[in-house]
């Protein structure tokens, strides 16, 4: 290609990629969009470095021969050395001084799923207490390949706290992490709750646990509201100690094989296990699941929101903070935490749905925005 065409070949049709020319080895390109009939800056490239013509949009084919003379075309008004390029197969590596460091103590051979345990927002206490867990894991597998007595530990766990911490998911984590660290051959997860283990008549209470074991088996039971069990003031009709009084030796022997969860708020759960002394024994240790700080809620809602590919504009990004804010004030123990968040970007899409179908504006920029309009005026714990 002579280079006198070059400037003829931009005027005469409009292509849907960069154009471009080649001498001596030097390649000098032209970007041209797509929808648009204006072509975007020009720019020459050579030893890894890129000088761009600053008036962006504008036809400047008349200039293009004299690119060819890039010495000059480098030196010319209104051209600029861009950033460098890095070079072919060469990849670039963080000095030491830019890697962050390990947190102190960190155990590097630690499960995959404890590394996503780590990941989540919040719920520091957790996470260590589960580090305790791992390492109590780790001494009784060492304790036995060394021949030497049970310590005595369990994998079985209590969890406290509030709705919408976290209590579930971490509990699905921790059946991973015991099927990554060998203790449970499945690691599934069975979630019951008192409709599963209480029969309503004399007989069915006992097969009913005995079913979620088995179920169970290989894995871990995780039972919600473990307190409602044993109802205050149960009377004889009622069969929730038989369903306690099934499950505790279940627990024992099938201490290798099965990891028995409970959770439920903090204080009925406290009381519930003061009152069955037994049943408390069997346990390895209680993770309390905090609520989460108005900065960690934000970070939530913004997690929801980053999958579906939903931004917030400045006075949404506002609102939203003093929607939550607001929620936290109203609450009591009954706060949904994370899944008050999640219930709140249900609330945004539905409202963001009646503004667009109003205004029939379907574009991807429009679909992907949450505005101020958006966020709900009712605050609802």
């Amino acid at each position: 290609m002579r280079d006198s065409n070059f400037p003829i070949i931009l005027g005469n049709y409009q292509p849907t990629g960069p154009e471009a020319i080649e001498r001596d080895g030097l390649r000098y390109v032209r970007e041209w969009p797509i929808s648009k009939e204006e072509p975007t800056a020009p720019y020459i490239e050579r030893d890894g470095q890129r000088y761009v013509l600053e008036e962006s949009g504008l036809r400047m084919e008349s200039y293009f021969p004299h690119l060819i003379g890039l010495d000059s075309a480098a030196k010319q008004a209104g051209y600029k050395i861009a950033k460098e390029k890095p070079q072919p197969n060469k990849v670039a590596k963080k000095s030491k001084a830019e890697e962050p460091p390990e947190p102190e103590g960190d155990d590097v051979s630690l499960s995959p799923s404890f590394l996503k345990l780590k990941k989540m927002t919040g719920l520091q206490a957790v996470k260590e207490a589960m580090r305790d867990v791992i390492a109590l894991v780790k001494l009784r597998e060492a304790r036995e390949s060394l021949g030497l007595p049970d310590a005595g530990s369990t994998l079985h766990l209590v969890f406290t706290g509030n709705p919408g911490t976290g209590k579930t998911v971490v509990a699905r984590l921790v059946a991973d992490i015991y099927r990554e660290l060998g203790v449970l051959k499945r690691g599934h997860l069975v979630e019951v709750g008192r409709q599963d283990l209480v029969g309503q008549y004399i007989g069915k209470t006992a097969p009913k646990v005995n079913k979620a074991v088995e179920k169970a088996m290989d894995g871990v039971l995780f039972i919600d509201e473990a307190y409602s069990l044993m109802r205050e003031g149960e009377s004889d009709m009622d069969y929730g100690r038989e369903a306690i009084d099934t499950l505790v030796p279940l627990m024992e022997n099938h201490r290798d094989s099965l990891a028995v969860i409970v959770a439920g708020y903090k204080k009925e759960m406290d009381t519930f296990l003061e009152g069955n002394p037994g049943f408390k024994s069997r346990f390895a240790g209680t993770l309390h699941f905090e609520d989460y700080s108005f900065k960690e809620l934000f970070s939530i809602f913004q997690s929801f929101c980053a999958p579906m590919g939903l931004v917030l504009d400045e006075a949404a990004e506002l609102k939203v903070r003093e929607h939550i804010s607001e929620v936290q004030k109203q609450s009591g123990s009954d706060f949904g935490n994370g899944r008050a968040m999640r219930n709140l970007l249900d609330q945004c899409i539905k409202q963001q749905a009646r503004r667009l179908s109003r205004s029939k504006n379907w574009t991807k920029s429009a679909l992907q925005t949450l505005t101020e309009a958006d966020i709900p005026k009712e605050v609802k714990p």
